[in-house]
């Protein structure tokens, strides 16, 4: 079921993103730049960012076996994006605003990144969904089993995304 979900994630944000080849596409929280090499399939400028330097080492890997190229995967946070205004064409940012406590901020940094008429990608769990249960009694188990779980995992609603979308001018 899980591998279902991401597939389906994954091909809803492709076509949200819609790569071309001469976009310039930044993936906000990458991971282990999963929607990364799809971009790739269709565009040569993709940048990745993500905390967590394990993530980004597997990432690489699989860069490297997809024989990848104009990749830039680095370590880094969402709050602080090292690239200048207007810079990229399209902002992914899948399933990883619900880790980053200073969500607001790192919107306000996607949107500084995005030149006028950009796109910007954000998808992420909805606290009031169904699925919000069944993740509740996930992360119960894991602690029982003495398993981590995200340090910081706090789904957002449809209506903070657009009020605060709406307070950076993003349409």
């Amino acid at each position: 079921i899980l591998g279902y979900e991401q597939d389906m994630r994954q091909t809803a944000v492709l076509e949200l993103v819609q790569p071309v080849s001469n976009d310039r596409i930044l993936d906000v929280g990458c991971g282990n730049a999963r929607d990364i090499l799809e971009f790739t399939k269709e565009c040569q400028y993709v940048y990745g960012i993500d905390m967590s330097d394990g993530m980004i080492k597997e990432g690489k890997k699989g860069i490297e076996r997809q024989n990848a190229r104009s990749v830039s995967l680095i370590v880094g946070s969402a709050t602080h994006l090292p690239f200048a205004d207007g810079y990229f064409d399209k902002v992914s940012c899948s399933e990883a605003i619900e880790h980053i406590p200073e969500w607001q901020d790192a919107i306000k940094e996607m949107s500084r990144c995005l030149r006028d008429g950009g796109r910007l990608v954000i998808t992420t769990p909805n606290r009031r969904s169904i699925y919000r249960i069944t993740n509740a009694i996930r992360n119960m188990i894991m602690k029982l089993l003495g398993k981590s779980t995200h340090p910081y995992d706090v789904w957002k609603t449809q209506q903070e995304l657009i009020r605060i979308l709406q307070e950076n001018n993003i349409k």
